[in-house]
């Protein structure tokens, strides 16, 4: 049984006399090469299955990016500029809370102060 990988027929020639020549190796083996043999060659196919779902999966992630900027330019880049601006609105208004937070800290201390100075212990 031969395997044509490529077409044409000096490459199905050089692929048969490839195979006789792995065939003679083989039978020349003994039974504890061939075993040591066998389990090499399965604990390679079983890392090489790994890499390749690793990479597969590397593939999708890379493909869902360029599906995000694929289309216009011009439209990809107002999207981003808009998630900027949103961006930068969540940060003002995140100030704006805190300067709110510290003018109601300082009030609360002027009243606490004014309470103090009336007599009164807090």
């Amino acid at each position: 049984m031969t395997r044509e990988t490529e077409t044409g027929e000096g490459c199905k020639v050089r692929q048969a006399a490839l195979e006789a020549k792995l065939r003679k190796t083989f039978r020349a083996l003994t039974d504890e090469a061939r075993e040591d043999d066998y389990v090499g060659l399965t604990l390679d196919l079983r890392d090489a299955k790994t890499k390749a779902a690793k990479l597969s999966t590397e593939v999708r992630a890379l493909k869902e990016l360029v599906n995000g900027f694929e289309g216009d330019q011009a439209e990809t880049i107002r999207r981003m500029a808009r998630k900027i601006h949103h961006k930068e609105s969540e940060v003002y208004r995140a100030n704006d809370k805190a300067a709110a937070a510290i003018r109601q800290v300082y009030v609360l201390k002027k009243r606490i102060r004014d309470f103090e100075t009336k007599g009164f212990e807090i």
